[in-house]
């Protein structure tokens, strides 16, 4: 599931819920991050590909994007407040370091 994809307009960030291929546990990924390190292709390919940055609680995610917006990258306030929603939902606490 996608909260918010970059589109040049109003995101710089594209973040989807999604299981880790590597230890299959769940979280929430920030595809493709222009604050992450490049890393090689999986695909095999001689291109360096962007990084992208795997958290495990909507917390961290949230954590994440305050980290963008720092950095002046246009975040939607509708992705962080579908991460809160998910906080509710997953019955977690909301310690908030906004």
């Amino acid at each position: 599931m996608s909260y918010c994809r970059a589109n040049g307009k109003d995101s710089d960030v594209y973040v989807i819920a999604t299981r880790d291929a590597s230890t299959g546990q769940d979280g929430w990924e920030c595809c493709g991050c222009i604050r992450a390190p490049m890393e090689e292709s999986t695909l095999g390919l001689d291109l360096p590909i962007k990084g992208s940055y795997f958290y495990t609680t909507p917390r961290q995610m949230i954590d994440h994007l305050v980290w963008h917006r720092f950095f002046k990258d246009k975040v939607p306030e509708h992705a962080i407040d579908r991460l809160h929603g998910d906080i509710n939902r997953l019955g977690q606490q909301d310690t908030e370091n906004e």
